[in-house]
């Protein structure tokens, strides 16, 4: 199994996001993607890739605003899980 991590915060990660579908369904077994509130178009092709690829698991981080979470809850509903994660003090 291969892990990669991406994180949106890195512009390299961010620009091999401009075709997200070619590069997103290569990937295979734990794909980490962080900062995901920066690319919220991504659920409706995470859903697609669950879909076709089940051994794929995808750990999806980021802020929480109520969009974010409604969006992936109605884009990913059936596939999803959320973990509330508290800050640091």
């Amino acid at each position: 199994m291969r892990t990669v991590i991406s994180t949106f915060e890195n512009p390299r990660d961010l620009k091999l996001l401009d075709n997200p579908q070619t590069m997103l369904e290569t990937l295979t077994g734990l794909v980490v993607i962080d900062e995901v509130q920066r690319k919220p178009e991504l659920f409706t092709l995470l859903r697609y890739l669950v879909d076709i690829r089940p051994q794929t698991r995808y750990v999806i981080l980021g802020s929480a605003s109520r969009e974010l979470i409604r969006q992936s809850s109605e884009s990913l509903a059936g596939r999803i899980g959320h973990h509330w994660l508290g800050g640091c003090d």
